[in-house]
């Protein structure tokens, strides 16, 4: 069954209430460095990027969170 113009229209109006953009530059070969990796994972192009995010977020949150336990509570609070 193709694709309607009632279907576009649905997707696009879902798009805009519920989805944010980002966009990024990068060196130039560093795309194909990414095309290379997500075609050897199976994954899409965004679905790369939300996981290197999320990932990264997780890990930096963590070892915020460990730097934090060896800072005086004196200091934090100043």
């Amino acid at each position: 069954m193709p694709y309607t113009p009632a279907q576009n229209r649905a997707t696009q109006k879902y798009h805009k209430e519920h989805m944010e953009q980002l966009t990024i530059r990068v060196q130039k070969g560093f795309r194909e460095k990414v095309a290379q990796h997500i075609e050897i994972t199976g994954e899409s192009q965004a679905e790369f990027f939300r996981r290197a995010i999320a990932e990264t977020i997780a890990r930096d949150r963590a070892r915020i969170r460990e730097t934090m336990k060896n800072v005086p509570k004196e200091s934090i609070e100043e």
